[in-house]
């Protein structure tokens, strides 16, 4: 697997008289974190086992895509702009973070029916494969999709030092 995924799972920041709304939510998180652990290990797990939230977090969802020159991350971050997001490239692993901030109007005699819409800070860490060149990578936002573009290398480095045996 190319890009594999070292995002944290951690509570994340909803709407501010969030209670949970579902009696098995706090099984719902347990499983959604067991899924994330293992989806490293079994190839496509976490992406057959995806449900929606119950439990608040806020997680972009992200489609990575490799062409013969360059790889293309897609994240959906609806209602942000590029001034809500950062990303970097850190010890050959690519850093995404950003916050969602919630309209915290609160009128008197209002009721809320249902929230589906999730706010907070979120992170995805990803680590780059071999041929990521990290010094030709591009980012685009547009209609509230954060466009990553990252070149390949013709001819990556191999990752293999010689080491001097002393005596």
């Amino acid at each position: 697997m190319k890009f594999k995924d070292r995002s944290f799972h951690r509570k994340q920041r909803s709407h501010s008289d969030h209670q949970d709304p579902h009696p098995m939510a706090n099984l719902h998180r347990e499983l959604n974190r067991v899924v994330e652990q293992f989806g490293s290990i079994i190839p496509g797990l976490e992406r057959s086992f995806h449900w929606a939230s119950m439990d608040g977090d806020f997680r972009p969802h992200l489609d990575i895509r490799e062409e013969d020159d360059h790889y293309r991350l897609s994240l959906e971050l609806p209602g942000m702009e590029s001034k809500d997001v950062s990303i970097s490239i850190e010890n050959n692993e690519l850093h995404i973070h950003g916050e969602k901030e919630e309209n915290s109007e609160k009128k008197e005699g209002t009721t809320w029916h249902r929230r589906e819409r999730r706010f907070g800070r979120f992170e995805r860490i990803l680590e780059l494969p071999a041929d990521a060149n990290q010094d030709e990578v591009g980012a685009n936002f547009q209609a509230g999709v954060l466009t990553i573009t990252i070149q390949k290398q013709q001819d990556p480095e191999p990752s293999v030092k010689k080491i001097d045996i002393d005596g």
